[in-house]
């Protein structure tokens, strides 16, 4: 025996709207939220591809390594060199250490293959561009000074013919 009506699954559609908006935003404030989460990213390191049977796996792979780890070292020390110069470190010894750690960079980029992965390379651009874009333009300026009064007493000491008088 019923007693009363059954009920009824009718909504009205102003009540509908406001369930689908509500499941909406909650689904778009998950979404946000899942970008900024770091465990979704995590992952195995990408293999360098070399076969199992190849008779120098294990010297290759360590050089590998070595180059990685001397690769995070010079971007420490860059990072460093960034802070001291921020601190107000002499210029001149800025552009004798990036002279040497590039002359090193160009060494160990000739030894490494083409197929290592691009997060290694991602990290190095991570110091500071407007800090090293600094430094260079002030080494310039100085070699250019450096060149500009060595250069104007040669003009004045002896002109040959063939140089333009304009």
């Amino acid at each position: 025996m019923k007693i009363g009506k059954p009920k009824s699954k009718r909504t009205p559609v102003r009540l509908r709207h406001k369930i689908e908006k509500a499941s909406a935003a909650k689904q778009r404030k998950q979404r946000k939220l899942a970008k900024n989460n770091p465990e979704w990213r995590s992952r195995l390191k990408e293999d360098p591809g070399i076969p199992n049977l190849f008779p120098y796996k294990d010297k290759i792979l360590s050089e590998i390594e070595d180059s990685r780890r001397r690769r995070e070292e010079d971007a420490a020390k860059r990072r460093e060199a960034t802070k001291a110069l921020r601190a107000g470190a002499s210029v001149a010894e800025e552009v004798a250490q990036n002279a040497a750690d590039d002359a090193e960079n160009m060494e160990d980029d000739a030894l490494l293959d083409d197929d290592m992965d691009e997060d290694d390379a991602v990290a190095d651009d991570d110091s500071n561009p407007m800090a090293a874009l600094l430094a260079s333009a002030k080494a310039r300026a100085a070699e250019y000074e450096d060149n500009d009064e060595d250069s104007g007493d040669e003009m004045d000491e002896g002109q040959s013919e063939d140089e333009w008088n304009g």
